[in-house]
């Protein structure tokens, strides 16, 4: 099955932080373990699985570039990432660090998986063909977690209606992994 993995310097350009991940120097900066598993996972799924594509921008490429890494994905694409941001609007990256995924989602042909870079598959999956879309887990969320803002913290358009399920209010779906049929 073809992967992609997405890792943006948006996020940690803006001010995310993380220990180990982000600086707040406004610079890119990934502790050598981080850059391990990122090709630790990259590898494996190769291995175990098929092709895998990283979608980032182009400071992170020359990041990576410079520490000798893009040659552990099949293909590294910058172009998506480089566009969603140039058109991307007012969105806080320090906040919605992951949304740069959904460009490169759209931008996939279905089926494809989605796996983070810290994620390390150790063994061939297997994916049910009769699901359209499937995630890791239910992640519960505390009080006070940066990962997941309040849900009062965002803009809604006139006319959005709360579409959380009953009992799934402080619950996000978590995205580590993810596979789909289609986004369109």
């Amino acid at each position: 099955m073809r992967a992609i993995q997405c890792y943006s310097s948006r996020p940690m350009t803006e001010g995310r932080g993380a220990l180990g991940l982000f600086g707040d120097s406004g610079e890119i900066f990934l502790d050598e373990h981080v850059r391990l598993c990122m090709v630790l996972s990259a590898l494996q799924w190769r291995r175990l699985n098929g092709p895998i594509t990283l979608y980032t921008d182009t400071p992170m490429k020359r990041y990576l570039e410079k520490h000798k890494l893009l040659s552990y994905w099949d293909d590294v694409d910058t172009e998506v990432l480089d566009r969603f941001y140039e058109e991307c609007g007012v969105i806080n990256f320090s906040v919605f660090w992951s949304a740069g995924k959904f460009a490169c989602y759209l931008h996939e042909e279905a089926p494809f998986v989605c796996i983070d870079t810290d994620l390390i598959v150790w063994d061939t999956l297997e994916f049910d063909e009769g699901l359209d879309f499937a995630f890791a887990h239910w992640e519960q969320i505390e009080a006070g977690d940066e990962s997941y803002p309040d849900v009062s913290r965002i803009h809604k358009p006139d006319g959005y209606k709360d579409g959380y399920q009953k009992g799934r209010r402080n619950m996000r779906c978590r995205r580590s992994y993810i596979w789909s049929r289609g986004f369109r």
